[in-house]
């Protein structure tokens, strides 16, 4: 039963996610919305068994070429099409908890300024060396914030209080109300599937509020399915978000400081390569993104596979 006359709309990006878009169906099961798949895979998505219907609601698939901020976009343009208010985005790896969709609408019924809800990830990591990450501008004590260098703190580990006003929020965990996003979309420049909710979040944050509300909860479970290797993340990552801090410094964000934080980055990983699988190659990847950018410029579209 809904607790808001706002019409609710899930939106799952999915590609080649079959064990995954399946177990998160089922979590869906009694919540009540339609579920859209924007849908990039080769997996049959009409397949029963691989999209169990939601009890008396509709899964509809749009197909789409691979990429991640279009998805995302065809969603928002079909909601609107279709007369939904509010756009529930999560990823095909989660998991949500009961009464999940009521819970991000009543949010919005509570705080008519509020544009975008986001839920608590259940098992959301800690954050380990805090005041080390905090020194080179990667990590605060404010929960959802965007730092200067364009780093994102974490907006929606447990533990209150709420709503919790932020900067941002996760792309596998977000619901947006269209009448309060106008004409802002995701931009589609970015051809990763990375950092599209960062951006997105923020800019609508520079007009609405954003929040995250304790009552709308889920589990991330990330898949390894499509999923780019470390090194070449860490190349392209450097790229992307240097180019992004350069567009937003009207906003507050600082290329000093995004230097400042890749040379603790750099140095974290160097320093924890002994004990953790793969951050050798992570630092590589740094030093070969930091040089692109020296040699080359920065470029939001420059994802490399």
């Amino acid at each position: 039963m809904l607790t808001s006359a706002l019409k609710p709309l899930v939106v799952i990006c999915t590609k080649d996610r079959p064990d995954e878009l399946r177990r998160c169906l089922t979590s869906l099961a009694n919540e009540p919305a339609d579920v859209l798949l924007v849908d990039a895979g080769t997996v049959d998505p009409d397949d029963a068994s691989v999209r169990p219907s939601p009890a008396g609601h509709e899964v509809l698939v749009i197909r789409t070429p691979p990429q991640l901020t279009a998805q995302r976009n065809v969603g928002i343009e079909h909601a609107i099409a279709n007369g939904y208010d509010v756009v529930l985005f999560m990823d095909d790896d989660v998991v949500v908890e009961p009464g999940y969709v009521n819970a991000a609408l009543s949010v919005f019924a509570r705080n008519p300024d509020v544009a975008g809800v986001g839920a608590v990830v259940t098992n959301e990591p800690p954050v380990h060396l805090v005041r080390v990450k905090a020194f080179f501008g990667l990590w605060s004590t404010r929960p959802g914030v965007v730092l200067p260098s364009g780093r994102n703190v974490v907006g929606h580990f447990d533990g209150g209080p709420w709503p919790r006003d932020v900067e941002w929020l996760s792309g596998c965990a977000m619901s947006y109300r269209l009448d309060r996003i106008g004409e802002l979309r995701f931009d589609e420049r970015l051809m990763a599937p990375w950092g599209d909710d960062v951006d997105f979040g923020f800019r609508v944050s520079r007009r609405r509020r954003l929040v995250v509300d304790g009552t709308a909860r889920l589990a991330h479970y990330p898949s390894p399915v499509g999923r780019t290797r470390v090194g070449l993340q860490a190349r392209s990552r450097v790229s992307v978000l240097h180019a992004w801090v350069l567009e937003h410094r009207a906003d507050g964000l600082r290329p000093r400081a995004f230097w400042w934080s890749l040379t603790g980055e750099l140095l974290l990983s160097l320093l924890l390569a002994p004990v953790r699988r793969g951050n050798a190659a992570f630092a590589g990847g740094l030093v070969r993104g930091a040089w692109d950018v020296v040699r080359r410029g920065s470029d939001r579209s420059r994802w490399l596979r």
